[in-house]
């Protein structure tokens, strides 16, 4: 990620050759195990558990249902918005991510030695 290039590993020249070849390729997003993974729903369980009266709990749902909304609303442009920059930004935007995530994991592993 933080080169921007492919790498051979992630596919053979057979894959890429078949892919191009389909109409349709489906993709999951990585997006979707972190929204609904197990993280979120024990968090859920979690703040449901703790909520007391009718109130407290259309609460908690009210805000499922902003979460859902807002995830919608940002997974859908991020779609179109892919499509309108070049692969010059794609690249940058990689790097800045796969920076990020070199950076995320860093501190998780200091955090748990204790040295963070």
């Amino acid at each position: 990620m933080l080169r921007a290039k492919r790498s051979p590993l992630k596919e053979t020249a057979e894959e890429t050759h078949e892919g191009t070849a389909k109409d349709d390729i489906a993709i999951t997003p990585l997006a979707i195990p972190m929204l609904s993974g197990p993280g979120a729903l024990t968090t859920s369980i979690v703040l449901f558990g703790q909520a007391r009266g009718l109130a407290h709990k259309a609460v908690f749902f009210l805000c499922i249902a902003a979460v859902m909304a807002l995830s919608y609303l940002i997974l859908r442009a991020s779609a179109s918005g892919a499509r309108r920059i070049g692969p010059t930004a794609m690249n940058i935007m990689e790097r800045l991510m796969g920076l990020f995530l070199a950076a995320v994991g860093v501190q998780f592993i200091m955090t748990a030695l204790k040295l963070g």
